[in-house]
């Protein structure tokens, strides 16, 4: 209460003196009314000039009373104007510098909120002043939008300024706000988070920032993030749609890096190679690239990363994680960065295994196509040269046979040349036979036979030929099927293979010899996709010797194809016994590994009908070999026609020789039914055998037939296999063997 008066007397005086226009031109300063703000300091202030002003005037009257003299009275008088007068100009001068230096912090104080207000306004934030209890006590509101940003995401400061986050926010995003304010002041750390406000239509995204104000408070500045939330969820789809493309496309897509490890690999290459994600992310392209693939692989890369190429593609195998390995077709670019420096692979991966698996049945059939071309190219060779060179050898074989039946009448030499004549002869006659058996060109005598009645009659002729260092083991089916075939052939068969066996062990081993019944029932049985679904016996001749590489299996059954020493060898064993096999409507199937030996299995198809012809044994003496029954003989090579003739009337026949088909049919139609047999040749110039025949047997009907020929004709054989009621001879033919054959016909 006691400051009330002096307060007063303070304001007054302030007043007084601030009423004072003091000029100074040199100065230049010039001293206003103070603003309200400043009047507590200038209080202050008017205060102390109060004091000291009176502490003057105290002063003087002490002065003068204590001096009362005149003298003094003066003296005090001046002391007194002076200290007056110097305490009111201190005063005016202090308390006017006070005000001005007050203006000019206020004034600082005033620019500087207007430029925070300026930047805050300038701001597209949204910026609350918020308590513990998430009352706003303040907000200030962006006066400018950024383009995109909706009007209405901007609150009214009336509707939130004094009112809890409940009133103008959801429910959940007040507890988001609410939950942060109390982290925020519990902390003392700053919170960022992200919310989506419905104000508008589409809902708004903000991101907030809160820091701490005061002790109970926290600053909350909100920006919309909406078109960045937007670009975000865009780009989102953008990368879900190319991963649901990579992830659902039928090819392989992964990236790796310069060194070879994936970083990336697509759900289609995993279970392309049999990985998981994460194995082959521990893996590098060249660790799964089949070995005799990657050098050419690496060549390609190499190029690439020097910019020889821009990208490749390859034809290449990876290893599956079962070992296996799978073709590929993948196509490789190199990504670079700013600087042109090379980041990382990609690379596009199809599975081409089943494409590749047809190529490689296509590129076999065509093989197999040309193999049997070639081979058939063969055989009309062998077919057209045998018919004129088995005539040549008829008539060298018959000739030597008959100088050789008069041995008196020859020398010693002489009789050593013709055995020597004959031995080339039959060598030759073996070749030839060897040619048309592989050329698929001889005529077959087929019976129903059963193969175990075969075996054992040619197994001691193997012992023999084989050598005693060859076990012979033969392993026969009890209840073995019938099968239609030459068994002249089948001999021929077991024969080749024995002596390929043989060679295959030049220090000794084990031949074994096995029949079997099989019934193939389905097509996944097959051993071999040309063995068709029925019954079969199987005839299996394996060897304990060196076995055969993929190379020579390739070409095994090829003519003239051969691993032994020049001399030791034709070349025709094997190309025979395929020959044979397949005019039987066979296969033969080989499985063979160097050091392992050998395994030849042949397939004939088994017979039903019950008529079984055994092998005949009987034997015709060369006393039945004469005759004196009329014979045509029909051929158009006049060597062979010529020496058969002679034959035939040195054993008593009586022998009508026609050189062609009009001589032929002259001779019948003259002689009629005194002809008791007609031996004639299968192909003549102008008209073949049994059309020939036909024709003669008009005139003399009960006329037996015998043909005879070089290699197998349709004329009297379909695909080589003699039509019934034919009665056939093999050119070249021995002079006995042709006596027999016409005695044998001429007493049926």
């Amino acid at each position: 209460m006691m400051y009330k008066p002096l307060n007063a007397l303070s304001t007054l005086l302030m007043r007084f003196v601030t009423t004072l226009t003091l000029k100074k031109e040199s100065a230049g300063c010039i001293m206003t009314t103070p603003t309200p703000s400043s009047l507590p300091m200038i209080r202050r202030d008017a205060w102390i000039v109060f004091i000291g002003w009176s502490f003057c005037i105290i002063a003087s009257l002490f002065w003068n009373l204590h001096y009362s003299k005149p003298m003094m009275s003066v003296l005090g008088h001046l002391v007194f104007w002076f200290m007056g007068n110097l305490g009111i100009g201190t005063a005016v001068q202090y308390l006017s510098r006070r005000v001005m230096e007050q203006e000019k912090i206020e004034q600082s104080l005033v620019e500087s909120n207007a430029k925070n207000c300026t930047l805050l306004d300038a701001l597209p934030d949204q910026i609350f002043h918020l308590s513990r209890q998430g009352i706003c006590l303040d907000y200030n509101a962006p006066k400018s939008l950024p383009p995109g940003i909706h009007p209405n995401s901007i609150l009214n400061p009336e509707n939130i300024i004094g009112k809890s986050l409940n009133a103008f926010l959801t429910a959940e995003v007040a507890t988001l706000f609410q939950e942060n304010i109390i982290k925020t002041l519990d902390t003392g750390q700053s919170q960022t988070f992200e919310c989506k406000i419905n104000i508008s239509n589409p809902p708004e995204y903000f991101e907030t920032y809160m820091g701490v104000s005061t002790l109970n408070a926290v600053i909350a500045v909100m920006r919309n993030i909406t078109r960045r939330k937007q670009a975000e969820m865009d780009l989102y789809d953008v990368a879900a749609r190319l991963h649901a493309t990579v992830e659902q496309t039928p090819m392989g897509f992964t990236h790796a890096l310069l060194d070879g490890h994936y970083v990336f690999v697509n759900h289609r290459f995993c279970n392309m190679l049999g990985y998981t994600e994460q194995e082959l992310l521990q893996r590098t392209y060249q660790s799964i690239t089949h070995p005799d693939d990657l050098n050419l692989d690496l060549e390609l890369v190499q190029k690439i990363m020097t910019e020889e190429i821009q990208n490749y593609s390859l034809e290449k195998r990876y290893i599956r994680k079962d070992g296996s390995f799978v073709w590929t077709n993948i196509s490789v670019i190199l990504l670079r960065d700013h600087a042109n420096n090379p980041s990382y692979f990609i690379a596009v991966i199809e599975d081409i295994s089943q494409r590749k698996q047809v190529e490689i049945e296509h590129t076999a059939l065509q093989q197999q196509l040309l193999q049997s071309q070639k081979m058939e190219s063969v055989g009309r060779l062998a077919g057209g040269v045998a018919h004129d060179f088995n005539n040549l050898l008829s008539v060298i074989l018959g000739y030597s046979e008959m100088l050789l039946l008069d041995t008196n009448s020859l020398n010693h030499f002489a009789q050593e040349s013709l055995h020597e004549i004959q031995k080339a002869g039959d060598r030759a006659k073996i070749l030839t036979k060897q040619l048309l058996a592989f050329g698929r060109k001889q005529i077959l005598e087929i019976k129903i036979i059963d193969l175990n009645l075969i075996i054992p009659d040619i197994e001691k002729m193997l012992k023999r030929l084989i050598g005693e260092d060859v076990e012979v083991i033969t392993q026969l089916a009890p209840t073995l099927g019938m099968i239609k075939v030459d068994s002249d052939q089948m001999e021929q068969i077991l024969l080749n293979l024995a002596v390929n066996a043989r060679d295959a062990m030049p220090e000794g081993g084990k031949l074994i010899i096995e029949t079997n019944n099989l019934e193939i029932v389905q097509e996944s049985d097959n051993i071999t996709d040309s063995i068709p679904v029925g019954q079969y016996v199987t005839l299996t001749v394996t060897d304990t010797g060196c076995g055969m590489d993929e190379e020579t299996l390739t070409h095994l059954f090829e003519p003239f194809y051969t691993t032994k020493d020049r001399g030791r060898g034709s070349g025709l064993g094997l190309a025979t016994v395929y020959g044979i096999v397949k005019q039987h409507g066979g296969e033969i199937v080989v499985q063979s590994e160097l050091g392992k030996g050998s395994s030849f299995r042949i397939y004939l198809p088994r017979c039903f009908e019950s008529t079984l012809v055994e092998k005949s044994s009987e034997d015709i003496d060369d006393a039945t070999l004469k005759g004196d029954e009329t014979l045509l003989v029909v051929e158009d090579d006049v060597s062979l026609r010529q020496m058969v003739c002679h034959v035939l009337h040195s054993r008593g026949y009586r022998v009508l020789e026609a050189i062609d088909v009009k001589d032929a049919l002259h001779l019948a139609s003259e002689k009629r039914d005194k002809i008791n047999l007609i031996l004639s040749d299968v192909i003549m110039p102008e008209l073949n055998g049994p059309a020939l025949v036909e024709k003669m047997q008009a005139f003399c009907p009960n006329a037996k037939v015998i043909y005879m020929s070089g290699y197998s004709d349709e004329t009297i054989a379909h695909h080589g296999i003699l039509e019934e009621g034919y009665v056939f001879i093999q050119k070249p033919f021995t002079l006995e063997g042709l006596l027999k054959k016409i005695r044998q016909t001429l007493t049926v």
